[in-house]
């Protein structure tokens, strides 16, 4: 695809190359720490360094270059190696450095329209590496405010940027219904552990089942659902109850396995499930500790 012929940074090849097998449409997904407050990285580079960084980073692009933004090596690699530095930013400083490149672009109304549609492409497609929304909102909230959008323009970015805002990273998971394999009914909230992998899956998806069994066999998981540290909240939103079970046997006994009887979680939109398997990590309270992730990123945080 387009996207991987770009010359990503370090980090994000990492990470493409560790999860091609865990979402049917999601092929590349970016391992991206998202809860981000860091004042210093590892490299020893100060917050202010860095913020200087992030900030200046445009200073010397033309933004009237519209031959730019047709050659992947220019423009679209100028934004991906922009992105590379957000995991060394906080949350404002990426904030502020996307309203002023944005602010610069608006020179040109089709360089601007070119880097609206490619921080889509990267930050919110599932098939992209760099596939992150706490990255992306700061991006929809500048677009559904610009002067640079009629209206009109603004309709479908205001419907992402609610997407986009259910369930980030620090907020309480948005608690739902759901029938376990025995039948019986059960909330979201109700299930107590310090610790819940919530993982939306389709009994159809040949990467779910890859994720599964990765998950099934890893000694983390397991030390800790031992350990009734952890809980494995599985459950499916697709409407096909029969696929459902005839698919029960492929969830491990000790997990949780659910089906969404009431089609809320797709009718109501409670979450932003773009592609499965869709993975969160929730902590004793139900707040989402991570969004839309990785399975090999959750393995980072888990604790033995």
């Amino acid at each position: 695809k387009k996207i991987m012929k770009l010359k990503l940074n370090s980090f994000s090849v990492v990470y493409c190359s560790c999860v091609l097998l865990f979402s049917c449409s999601k092929k590349e997904e970016q391992k991206i720490t998202q809860q981000q407050e860091i004042t210093e990285n590892e490299t020893g580079i100060s917050a202010d360094k860095v913020s200087r960084s992030v900030t200046n980073y445009w200073d010397h692009y033309n933004f009237t270059d519209t031959n730019a933004i047709k050659d992947p090596a220019q423009a679209e690699q100028a934004l991906v190696d922009f992105i590379a530095l957000f995991p060394d930013a906080n949350r404002k400083q990426i904030s502020q450095s996307i309203n002023a490149m944005f602010e610069k672009a608006s020179v040109n109304k089709e360089v601007f329209s070119f880097f609206k549609d490619e921080y889509e492409k990267y930050l919110y497609d599932p098939n992209s590496p760099l596939h992150n929304d706490v990255y992306y909102l700061p991006v929809l909230e500048y677009l559904v405010n610009t002067k640079h959008l009629n209206d009109t323009e603004k309709i479908r970015y205001r419907m992402l940027l609610k997407l986009v805002n259910k369930n980030m990273p620090g907020s309480v998971a948005t608690d739902f219904e759901f029938i376990d394999s025995s039948g019986k009914n059960e909330n979201l909230h109700k299930i107590k552990a310090p610790e819940k992998l919530l993982v939306f899956y389709d009994p159809e998806c040949s990467h779910c089942a890859e994720a599964i069994k990765q998950m099934s066999q890893d000694v983390r998981i397991n030390t800790l659902l031992n350990q009734a540290k952890l809980k494995v909240v599985a459950v499916s939103p697709v409407e096909d109850i029969n696929k459902w079970k005839a698919y029960q046997a492929n969830i491990p006994t000790k997990w949780i396995n659910g089906f969404d009887k009431k089609g809320d979680l797709k009718q109501k939109e409670l979450y932003d499930i773009k592609a499965f398997p869709t993975i969160y990590l929730l902590d004793e309270n139900n707040e989402v500790v991570l969004k839309d992730t990785s399975l090999e990123q959750v393995l980072s945080l888990l604790k033995i």
